[in-house]
């Protein structure tokens, strides 16, 4: 976006008509394919420390014991983790200013929490270690590509709102 220029003077648009025009489709189009890298990742987090490290990957059951997650548990829980992380965007760019700032906070906070709450179970510091690593992989993984999707689909437009 390139304000207007006018002899010496350059006109810059009133802040508060300056917005995110989203794609909403192209962003959701993007979201699945966030989907299947955090899968993907997870499935090769999940190989690396159980078949080749032979170390347990541990989430808390209903019952609050600690309990060896199942393959199928991760892969839903990041497809999930990807597309709420694509809502969250997409609320962020209609309703935000400086949304990708936002978002990166928000996905930091959520990231630093997923590795975190690993190292907090009464279990061998190397299934810790090893949880909380996997958690750091693929939350950031899907931070990173989520934002840099999101910033595919939208575009900073100035003008009032139709």
């Amino acid at each position: 976006m390139q304000p207007e220029q006018r002899g010496g003077y350059v006109i810059t648009p009133d802040p508060r008509d300056v917005r995110w025009d989203v794609d909403a489709g192209l962003l959701w189009r993007g979201a699945i394919a966030v989907v299947l890298v955090a899968i993907g990742t997870a499935l090769v987090g999940l190989l690396v420390i159980r078949d080749l490290l032979d170390l347990h990957v541990l989430r808390r059951s209903d019952g609050n014991d600690l309990v060896q997650a199942s393959t199928a548990w991760y892969l839903v829980v990041a497809a999930v983790a990807a597309l709420a992380a694509t809502a969250l965007l997409h609320l962020l760019l209609v309703t935000t200013p400086q949304p990708f700032r936002f978002f990166g906070w928000i996905g930091f906070l959520a990231v630093l929490a997923a590795t975190l709450i690993p190292l907090t179970f009464d279990a061998a510091r190397t299934s810790q270690v090893a949880t909380a690593a996997l958690h750091l992989v693929v939350g950031t993984v899907i931070v990173v590509l989520t934002g840099q999707m999101g910033r595919s689909a939208a575009v900073l437009v100035a003008g009032r709102r139709a």
